[in-house]
């Protein structure tokens, strides 16, 4: 978005790809209203960009109508091992993901994980790494049908004949040692 002035008063123009947040109109109407020199206004604007960059998290209500409502993350899913639960909110989390279909790339090597009931609920994941993992068994991946890479390096207790119908349609599998041909 930029921020112009016209003739004493501020526009908003959007950009090519904008990120517009909603507080910002009404800032600048509220500023424009308002007489004063161009520095005070200047200076008030960029105190109220601040502010509302500060409350990205809050739903912004103008005569008690929702402005701005913030978006919600994923939550509608649960995990038998609270280690994987883990590795899937925390991903969830730091890609803001809000539908089930963007979370295609799951990684949470080198943990606890044993029980991967839960998991099918992410059809859309395509690559899984699950190396250096305590997994038992991969038998709730089969759901997984856009699954094209899956990495178990270092994933020792697991049942090698858990992989069997996974085999065929991956594109790359790294298996641990004690599954290898």
């Amino acid at each position: 978005m930029q921020i112009l002035r016209t003739r004493g008063h501020f526009a908003a123009r959007q950009a090519h790809k904008p990120v517009v947040m909603p507080c910002i109109w009404v800032m600048l109407e509220f500023i424009n209203s308002c007489p004063g020199v161009f520095v005070h206004k200047i200076t008030f604007l960029l105190i109220l960009i601040a502010l509302c960059s500060a409350c990205e998290r809050y739903a912004v209500t103008f005569n008690e109508r929702v402005v701005y409502q913030p978006p919600t993350l994923l939550v509608d899913y649960s995990f038998k091992d609270p280690v994987l639960s883990q590795c899937v909110t925390e991903t969830i989390n730091n890609r803001k993901i809000q539908r089930l279909d963007q979370l295609t790339d799951l990684r949470c090597p080198n943990t606890e994980i044993r029980i991967l009931d839960g998991l099918e609920t992410f059809i859309h994941i395509t690559v899984l790494d699950l190396s250096f993992t305590k997994i038992l068994n991969v038998e709730a991946l089969s759901a997984l049908t856009q699954l094209r890479q899956l990495n178990l390096k270092g994933a020792s207790m697991l049942n090698c004949d858990s992989l069997a119908n996974l085999k065929d349609r991956l594109e790359q599998l790294i298996l641990p040692d004690h599954c290898q041909p």
